[in-house]
């Protein structure tokens, strides 16, 4: 684990330089948590977006009607869409600006993905 200690010098009255440990901060190669925004069509046709740190096991959820009481009343549903990892403020913004779209233009966006899905195979 690598420890980064931190240390400060104090020039004490009537002492010498003396160092003194204030405690330790962990620096080790902790894993950042990434998030990624996500679209699912509902069985009424409707496009549900969220964030999860793992798409799958969310989808989990709502199949087994756990979390989103939206999506509870509309399943099954289908993953059509979902970003590349993100931290959480950047996906905040993205599922923000996408639950501001119309249907229309969620399909669009979809579709654009499909597309350009299709075209890397």
């Amino acid at each position: 684990m690598n420890i980064l200690e931190i240390t400060l010098t104090m020039d004490l009255i009537g002492m010498k330089h003396q160092k003194r440990n204030y405690g330790s901060i962990d620096i080790g190669m902790k894993k950042m948590t990434t998030y990624k925004v996500y679209m699912v069509e509902c069985s009424d046709g409707s496009i549900y977006t969220g964030i999860a740190t793992d798409i799958s096991r969310r989808l989990d959820q709502h199949s087994k009607g756990i979390g989103s009481k939206y999506v509870r009343a509309r399943l099954p549903l289908s993953l059509k869409w979902s970003s590349e990892d993100m931290d959480l403020s950047q996906a905040l913004k993205m599922e923000h600006q996408i639950k501001s779209w119309s249907k229309d233009k969620k399909e669009q966006w979809i579709n654009a993905y499909l597309r350009m899905d299709m075209n890397d195979e």
